[in-house]
């Protein structure tokens, strides 16, 4: 009986201790049923398990809130969507009115172009569904990273096909060197800077910095600005007219990504920053309508 009785105590005082312990990692975690039952948004209930965590300090809380929160974004998801569209039939049709000019001839190449140029939009149709299945406030976000994305492989394909057929196969292989390195340098120097700008509590402020950034994508990217346009139809120009130059205006075209690259970085970021502290209902959903490129 005495044995038992042992037993019985250290039944009792273990889960008591169990109960301290589950307690303590529940209230650390953000897992207790009770701020659910309260109706707290997963904003709140994860910001105050970070200041009551101690895992950061409350101006960082609130530099990311105000980063996740950033919407320089002026063009509607439907507006964006169909100029990716028109885009991609365009460069294709492009490509392949180089490909009949030049009639260079590689057949390995020919059909793995034809086999992009057959399964590009559907892929775009695909990635766009997946995105349109989420059930929080990361919508509109996913598909400015699927559109920027599939803007970016459209353009390095398109243009490393136009100069192989132009050019031959070791002009190509510059132009893949030279946009992996592009894209690598500019992924980093962006993610760089955006998570100094986090630290700094930029978005906060909003600082020079930022404010002069929003104004320059706004020109780049809103509907009302006709930049892309100017400068699109004067390299068309230059390539008219300059012969020994036609590589510099390569160099021009494949930069276009840039802008792209760095807008990838950023929203991915927001995305990430968001489900990580569970602060998806700051996440931007629509257009910035207050943004005018003058």
């Amino acid at each position: 009986m005495k044995y038992s009785a042992e037993n019985i105590s250290t039944k009792k005082f273990n889960k008591i201790i169990q109960k301290i312990i589950n307690d303590w990692n529940t209230q650390r975690f953000g897992i207790i049923e009770k701020d659910y039952d309260n109706g707290l948004s997963s904003s709140k209930r994860n910001t105050n398990l970070l200041v009551n965590g101690g895992l950061m300090g409350d101006d960082m809380i609130e530099n990311i809130k105000s980063f996740i929160k950033h919407n320089y974004i002026t063009d509607s998801e439907s507006r964006i969507k169909w100029q990716l569209y028109g885009a991609t039939v365009f460069f294709i049709i492009l490509a392949w009115c180089f490909s009949f000019f030049f009639k260079r001839g590689n057949m390995i190449v020919d059909i793995c172009m034809l086999v992009f140029s057959i399964t590009v939009l559907p892929i775009i149709a695909i990635l766009r569904c997946q995105a349109n299945m989420s059930n929080d406030n990361t919508r509109f976000i996913k598909l400015q990273i699927i559109y920027n994305y599939m803007a970016c492989i459209v353009m390095d394909v398109v243009f490393t096909y136009i100069v192989y057929e132009a050019h031959g196969g070791k002009s190509a292989l510059i132009v893949v060197l030279y946009q992996t390195t592009v894209i690598f340098f500019t992924f980093i120097k962006a993610f760089r800077k955006h998570e100094a700008w986090i630290r700094m509590g930029a978005y906060k402020d909003y600082s020079e910095e930022i404010s002069k950034w929003d104004r320059w994508h706004t020109k780049i990217w809103h509907k009302d600005s006709y930049i892309s346009g100017i400068v699109f139809g004067g390299m068309l120009i230059l390539g008219d007219l300059a012969k020994r130059g036609i590589f510099l205006i390569y160099i021009a075209a494949f930069s276009i990504q840039i802008p792209i690259i760095i807008d990838i970085v950023k929203y991915s970021l927001q995305l990430k920053y968001a489900k990580k502290y569970g602060l998806q209902d700051l996440l931007p959903s629509a257009p910035n309508e207050e943004l005018k490129p003058y």
